[in-house]
């Protein structure tokens, strides 16, 4: 035990110093990159995010009427069993009956269903015991449990099915009985049997059912009983296994009980080994030697979770006996090296294999070198407190280093490599790529440095992509040792030296970069190189093919941001023109608010709160002076109303012509006194009787403020007449309203009037009445007018902290002051800033005018590469081959077989998780739900766990942080919302900690703990709001329960957040609903955005195609 311990010991601290080293160099790198964006500023590659805005609009909005649709048809199903559910159960009772022959009392048949299922219930029951005292206990504990369950009449009826079937199948007499139960209560034994026996037909009911009678065992604490109901929500013991617990344990100390289930919980031990621990003198101790003697799984475990996957038979047959075969060989190999001669050997072994029927002897000792020179490479020598880099004293052994101290490496554990074996291998299967689906924590890059080598020895050129220029260089500099072994190239894009180069030094580095074997980059890096290459004839990427690709997060590249784009940006002089256009549409819109309409779900606008009657008058004639009608004839009538007096009304107006001339506080007050009498009802009456006077050519339905929606004041009566004038009013207190109109219209009317202000000129002198355009931009203004206009609307529900922050960087390139500029933030997927990106069609410069920054000038889109036809292009190569933690459902990877040719595979995490979920939980109200997330974290950092807040967006996660940091005292609290400003990876967590974050959090992020905090339940992630698919949940809850320690789970929901069809649904019908949705996105984004994406690529390729032509063809002048 105590060499175990030591052995134990000194692995964490080789591991602790590999971390430190790898910590170490992101920093460097980190540091470098930072230095490279204050030099160059912005980047060539900029994302479109147009239509990912457009796709998430529409979406939404498709997704908001799809979860209505669905949630009606949960209700109607539900009514429709409730409808029928006493007839269709009297059948199959009396079914029941016939089925065992069973003789009912004739005095029973006519009584109620319900009142003739209990009779029987009590007679099988007392079958089943012999005796009165027996039978009436299980009897009263199934009634109170049934009762207090709230159980359906279904579901009572599978209660009595089982125990029909429990006490008439059972040919054991009551002898028999007694003896097999002489050391144990018979009434545990029935309510065991009963629970076997319904959890084999109906799960649900059995597990609804022991939750019911835990409620009846009083001895049990109400903590004990929260720890069982989240070990069977788990799914880590049956209700049977509940029930046997209960039994184990009867008469011990409660406390003892918790700290046990509390260890169950944590490391998910089976029942066995809990009730065997219960036998020791300290069962916890017992049971925590349980969870720590737990290794890595077996190759047999491993086969045999991959045949429940699906897995070929062709490659199952194979991983066998790979897998098996490296088992028993591989700890031979542990104290040897790599030499020069071997590595020669194994180059020409990789060189002769077929992946189309591999020798297995040769892919086998392939495995066993490659294993061997990971080891190698992961091997750290020191000296004098220095580490020695790239020493390999089999291969350069030198005389001065032969004192350094030797840190030994590691061999890749048999999920690596059978996650190796199945990249290799998709040939077998008729495929050309691969994607795998491997979790937090398994070891991706060792997984792709493994692969990328042996493919770039077999003569391959290997793009790696990344999700960041962090990791491309962090993964580049750890796998390099590996590459240079084994005589393969590899450099990263854009070089990191690269910065403050001249163009010309800066084409030829990136050339010496494209040169290399294998390159790492973002695919915004490459995508555009390849874009320089073929649009602009640049010579970056020389004679390299689209040859192979590897893409780590394929998920996030292809699904999220599939529909992303690349374009070389060039700011077009003559767009200078528009920005009066833009400035025009701010300034007509950027008093109108959002807001929902109660009655129909949608969002409308409200286009400016004023005075009721100025309302109300621009609503029906417009900003036009009328002799007939003004604003004021609408509030005399408040006079014969009662509203107020004739002294007010004249008062009020004597104020009004005064404050013309003289706004004194005196007149406004005056003002302000009078519509403080106009009220909601008030405005209501006042508007009826304008429509009357107007001889009821308009009609205008009130509306006022509730919860934040706009609210029908009473039924009226849109006549959908169209020589009728149709209003919206939405009526505020103190005598301010406004008109409502939804939002094509209000686009529409703002359109025709810009353009009754715009004149097209073949100069561009100015006019104070007109704004003057050239002539050259009319066509294209005249199709961008709509897009402007909705983008400008799009710019005032947009939100800072959630769509998009506010912070420095650099105006152009060269520059050396920094401006408060718009950056977008990917929220929903990645919580990344995306600061090479911005928005296009004016969206970006109307931010800009919201916050009042520096208008930044509209630019021209003349190329364009999205993610997903650039993935396209190693289709004509060696394929596509990508991992990530979440590859989704089968929506996602149908898509992704579909578009890119390829299969994906779940490989067998290499221990068993130990992450348990607790139930979400849904709150009604903002403040409610603050509250409670609060409560929950605070609670869980004080019994010694580190707690992950993941937040939607920045807004939500500064709200909370200021909450926590209002209590007193309050646990210590990091902020990490900016990956620039807050690296939580660098911080190993005590115990106690809350760390807030956004998704930034959630994908790929490594946040280490205590063991102190393990053996307590591990990092807790409570996750706040419900991510649009199931891949981004995934990768949040992902965070915890890394490497096979134990973690804890939770969804903690605001319920006004939620979309109808989830409010008050349990998670399981959630995720359902979700799942429907995610098929219908992905349908709509290959018939939509996909489609138009294809259209403008294929145009660009048109354009690229006679370019090439023309540059071969003509001479430099005509150049």
């Amino acid at each position: 035990m105590e060499r175990r311990r030591q052995e134990e010991q000194r692995r964490q601290q080789q591991e602790e110093r590999r971390r430190q080293e790898q910590l170490e160099r992101e920093r460097t790198i980190q540091h470098e990159i930072e230095r490279e964006s204050e030099l160059s500023g912005k980047k060539v590659s900029k994302g479109r995010e147009k239509l990912r805005q457009k796709l998430r609009l529409k979406g939404q909005q498709r997704h908001h009427q799809r979860t209505q649709v669905l949630h009606q048809m949960i209700e109607d199903d539900a009514a429709a069993i409730r409808r029928d559910e006493p007839g269709d159960l009297k059948n199959k009772f009396e079914d029941l009956l016939k089925k065992y022959e069973i003789t009912e009392d004739k005095g029973m048949q006519e009584d109620k269903l319900e009142n003739r299922m209990k009779n029987l219930q009590n007679e099988l029951t007392f079958k089943y015991f012999g005796e009165p005292q027996l039978s009436i206990w299980c009897q009263l504990t199934i009634d109170r449990a049934i009762s207090q369950g709230e159980q359906s009449l279904t579901e009572q009826f599978s209660i009595l099915t089982a125990v029909t079937e429990l006490t008439l199948t059972n040919d054991s007499d009551t002898d028999s009985k007694e003896d097999q139960l002489a050391d144990c209560d018979q009434k545990y034994d029935f309510l065991i049997r009963l629970l076997e026996q319904l959890y084999s037909t109906n799960p649900t009911v059995a597990q609804q059912l022991v939750l019911s009678i835990l409620d009846v065992f009083t001895e049990v604490s109400e903590k004990n009983k929260g720890l069982l109901s989240q070990i069977l929500f788990n799914m880590i013991w049956t209700p049977s296994e509940i029930l046997l617990f209960l039994r184990g344990v009867s008469g011990i100390n409660q406390e003892l009980a918790t700290s046990i289930l509390h260890t169950v919980q944590t490391n998910k031990l089976d029942l066995l080994s809990t009730l065997s621990a219960l036998k020791d003198k300290d069962p916890v101790k017992s049971l925590q030697w349980y969870a720590e003697a737990e290794g890595d799984k077996d190759a047999d475990t491993i086969v045999n979770e991959m045949q429940n996957e699906k897995y070929p038979e062709k490659i199952l047959s194979i991983m066998k006996e790979i897998l098996g075969y490296m088992t028993e060989e591989l700890p031979k190999h542990a104290k040897e090296d790599l030499d020069q001669v071997k590595i020669e050997e194994a180059k020409q072994m990789i060189k002769s294999l077929d992946f189309t029927n591999p020798d297995l002897a040769v892919l086998k000792e392939v495995l066993i070198r490659m294993s061997i020179a990971v080891q190698d490479c992961s091997t750290i020598y020191t000296q004098n407190g220095k580490n020695i880099e790239g020493y390999f004293p089999s291969i350069t052994p030198l005389e001065s280093l032969l004192t350094a101290e030797k840190i030994e490496g590691y061999f890749p554990r048999l999920t690596q490599l059978a996650s190796l074996l199945m990249l290799l291998l998709p040939k077998l299967t008729g495929k050309k790529g691969i994607l795998l689906e491997i979790g937090t924590g398994e070891g991706k890059s060792c997984i792709l440095a493994m692969f990328a080598t042996i493919q770039a020895i077999r003569g391959t050129k290997v793009d790696v992509v990344t999700s960041s220029p962090v990791l491309a260089r962090r993964d580049q500099e750890e796998w390099k040792k590996l590459y240079d072994m084994f005589g393969v190239t590899s450099s990263v894009v854009p070089p990191p030296q690269i910065q403050g180069s001249s163009p010309e030094s800066r084409d030829s580095m990136l050339q010496e970069a494209y040169r290399k074997q294998l390159v790492y980059g973002t695919v915004g890096s490459f995508a555009a190189d390849a874009l320089r290459q073929e649009f602009e004839k640049d010579t970056t990427r020389g004679e390299r093919r689209f040859d192979m690709v590897i893409v780590d997060e394929v998920d996030y590249m292809t699904l999220d941001n599939g529909v992303q784009v690349t374009f070389l940006s060039h700011e077009a002089s003559g767009l200078r023109h528009l920005g009066q256009v833009l400035a025009s549409i701010w300034a007509m819109v950027s008093m109108c608010q959002p807001i929902e309409m109660e009655d129909t779900g949608e969002i409308e606008w409200a286009t400016g709160i004023q005075h009721f009657h100025k309302a109300a008058k621009l609503a029906v004639i417009g900003p036009a002076t009328s002799k007939e009608f003004s604003e004021f004839h609408i509030l005399e009538a408040g006079v014969e109303l009662g509203i107020y007096s004739d002294e007010d009304f004249d008062m009020f107006m004597h104020a009004l012509e005064n404050t013309e001339n003289d706004d004194t506080t005196e007149n406004r007050i005056t003002v302000d006194t009078f519509l403080a009498k106009v009220g909601i009802t008030q405005q209501c009456d006042l508007l009826t009787i304008m429509e009357k006077a107007l001889e009821n050519d308009v009609a205008i339905d009130c509306y006022s403020v509730t919860n934040n929606k706009a609210v029908l004041v009473e039924e009226k009566k849109l006549h959908n007449n169209p020589d009728i004038l149709e209003i919206k009013m939405l009526l505020l207190e103190n005598g301010r309203a406004s008109e409502i109109i939804p939002e094509d219209k209000l686009i529409k009317a703002t359109v025709s009037e810009l353009k009754s202000k715009i004149k097209y000129s073949g100069s561009s002198q100015s006019n104070s009445e007109f704004l003057v355009i050239p002539s050259f931009l009319e066509k294209y203004l005249e199709n961008q007018l709509p897009v402007f206009v909705e983008n400008a609307l799009k710019a005032i529900m947009m939100t800072q902290g959630r769509e998009y922050m506010i912070d420095q960087t650099l105006e152009a390139v060269g520059d050396k002051h920094l401006y408060h500029a718009i950056i977008p933030v990917d929220f929903q997927a990645s919580g990344v800033l995306e600061k090479n990106k911005r928005w296009g069609d004016g969206l970006q410069q109307f931010l800009e005018m919201k916050h009042q920054l520096a208008t930044t000038p509209l630019s021209n889109v003349t190329n364009y590469l999205s993610n997903f036809h650039y993935f396209q292009k190693y289709l004509k190569g060696n394929g596509i081959f990508g991992v990530s933690g979440t590859l989704g459902g089968d929506a996602d990877k149908d898509f992704l077989a579909r578009h890119y040719e390829t299969d994906s595979y779940i490989i067998p995490a290499h221990r068993h998780k130990k992450v348990v979920e607790l139930p979400a939980i849904q709150v009604s109200g903002h403040a409610q739900w603050m509250d409670i997330l609060c409560k929950i974290a605070m609670r869980v950092a004080e019994s010694g766990q580190v707690v992950l807040v993941v937040c939607e967006d920045v807004k939500t996660a500064n709200e909370l942080l200021k909450k926590i940091e209002g209590e007193n005292p309050h646990p210590p609290i990091t902020l990490y919302t900016i990956s620039e400003k807050h690296n939580i990876e660098r911080t190993k967590f005590r115990g106690g900690h809350v760390i807030i974050a956004t998704n930034l959090g959630g994908r790929g992020t490594d946040i280490k703990v205590d063991q102190d905090v393990n053996i307590r339940g591990g990092l807790f992630v409570l996750l706040t709001h419900y991510p649009g698919s199931r891949r981004v949940e995934k990768q949040v809850f992902g965070r915890t329960g890394r490497k096979g320690n134990p973690g804890m789970v939770q969804m903690i929901l605001c319920g006004d957040n939620l979309a109808p069809a989830y409010q008050g649904q349990p998670v399981e019908i959630m995720r359902q609903l979700r799942e429907e949705y995610e098929v219908q996105r992905i349908k709509d984004m290959e018939t939509d955005e996909l489609l138009e994406i294809k259209i403008k690529e294929d145009l660009f390729g048109t354009f690229v195609n006679f370019l090439t032509s023309f540059m071969a063809t003509s001479q430099n002048r005509e150049r």
